[in-house]
């Protein structure tokens, strides 16, 4: 097959590409079917697929991705330029709260702050004795024996025992 010497794409990967590129979202199964009308969901899915997946197309998606978000004035660095000039400006006029938030949002954008969240779980023993074991699931058991539980298993687990006994609050 010819490549493009500039690009080193097909003439099918370019145009691919291109009616990728044209669709707003950009959608590969639907890219695929405008180029082969008559090609069934499954095909265009998988082909689609095929496509984006060849790590010379990839790349030059993201080329052309960058340089869209270069031309729009909106990269990484000023992104970060852009928050540094409003900590700076709101400093100057004695905003601090907001200079303080748009400083958290450089040091975010830039990966120094790690969302955790903290839930402090536990069954009481009116729960687990309300709970019949034959009606958990296999991995309901298994989470439970493992002892890690999360909020969305005491909620399940909540609503077992109460739809087992129905008069009790729990």
């Amino acid at each position: 097959m010819k490549r493009n010497a500039e690009t080193g794409l097909t003439i099918a990967e370019a145009d691919f590409i291109a009616a990728y590129l044209s669709l707003k979202p950009p959608s590969g199964a639907e890219a695929y079917r405008r180029l082969h009308p008559n090609a069934n969901d499954e095909t265009a899915k998988r082909e689609a697929k095929r496509f984006l997946a060849r790590p010379h197309v990839a790349a030059f998606l993201a080329k052309l991705q960058a340089k869209a978000l270069d031309d729009a004035g909106c990269t990484f660095a000023q992104h970060l330029r852009d928050l540094r000039g409003l900590r700076d400006a709101a400093t100057r006029l004695g905003e601090f709260s907001v200079a303080i938030r748009a400083e958290e949002l450089r040091g975010r954008a830039s990966g120094h702050y790690v969302e955790r969240s903290r839930v402090d779980v536990s069954l009481t023993q009116e729960l687990v004795n309300a709970i019949n074991v034959a009606d958990l699931s296999d991995e309901e058991l298994a989470e439970v024996r493992s002892g890690k539980i999360t909020p969305d298993l005491i909620n399940r687990l909540t609503s077992l025992a109460s739809r087992a006994n129905p008069s009790r609050k729990h």
